[in-house]
C-alpha cells in the first residue's frame, strides 16, 4: 500500500484517490465503479509478479495479468477514460 500512500502525497487532491481491491477480472464490480463515479483517471497496480511462481503458476498469472487488464481497458473504453 506505500503505492497508494505516495500517490496521496503526490496528488493534488489526495482526497479523491479511492482505492478498490477488486479482483479486475470480476468485470460487473468493477463496471459498478465506473458506473458509480465520473472516473477521469486509472492506476492499475493489479499485477501479480513474483518469477518463480508465475513460472509454476502461468495460468495465474495470465489470467490476472492479462485478461485483467484487458477487462479494465475495455470498461475504460466503455465509460470514456482516457
Amino acid at each position: 500500500m506505500k503505492c497508494l500512500e505516495k500517490l496521496r502525497v503526490v496528488s493534488n487532491k489526495p482526497k479523491s484517490i479511492i482505492f478498490y481491491q477488486y479482483d479486475l477480472n470480476n468485470e460487473n464490480a468493477i463496471a459498478e465503479i465506473f458506473k458509480t463515479f465520473s472516473i477521469t483517471s486509472v492506476v492499475h497496480f493489479a499485477s501479480l509478479n513474483t518469477g518463480r511462481e508465475s513460472v509454476a503458476q502461468p495460468l495465474k498469472y495470465y489470467q490476472n495479468n492479462i485478461c485483467g487488464t484487458v477487462t479494465l481497458l475495455r470498461l475504460m473504453k466503455k465509460y470514456e477514460v482516457n
